[in-house]
């Protein structure tokens, strides 16, 4: 008699704790789907940024590039028309899907571009994250 008391205690005791795994299975894995969002989505902006950078870096160089006015002065020296490297770079930009801000500052082309990530875990809380990437070409002397 006393083995069946013994055993039906055990039972009783185990049955006590039957739904906490349930329990903690509800609430670890909405935390564990957020924190892998983070990082997923998270990766997702830094490779926008990194594009973004790449883009802006081209860019900035096609915009200094096509600056450079035909004439040159006997020095050998090119000033960069700022008006053709604003058009240039923003060619740039445009044949890539990317948009940005090009300003030109004497022989210095400077470019910010940005670069919309669409959120694949995180998108019921935030739509799309941007990356934003920024290159600079100088102009050193002519061809």
């Amino acid at each position: 008699m006393p083995a069946m008391i013994n055993r039906l205690k055990a039972k009783l005791l185990l049955a006590k704790e039957r739904g906490d795994a349930a329990v903690a299975f509800v609430l670890l894995v909405p935390v564990l789907i957020l924190v892998v969002g983070l990082v997923v989505d998270g990766a997702g902006q830094i490779q926008a940024s990194d594009q973004a950078t790449t883009i802006a870096q081209g860019a900035a160089r096609a915009g200094a590039n096509g600056g450079v006015s035909a004439k040159l002065p006997s020095s050998g020296a090119a000033n960069i028309s700022a008006g053709q490297a604003l058009n240039a770079a923003n060619k740039y930009l445009a044949a890539s899907g990317i948009t940005g801000n090009v300003e030109v500052n004497g022989r210095t082309v400077t470019v910010t571009a940005h670069k919309d990530y669409k959120t694949k875990f995180l998108s019921m809380f935030v739509g799309t994250l941007t990356g934003k990437g920024t290159g600079s070409a100088q102009l050193l002397s002519g061809p």
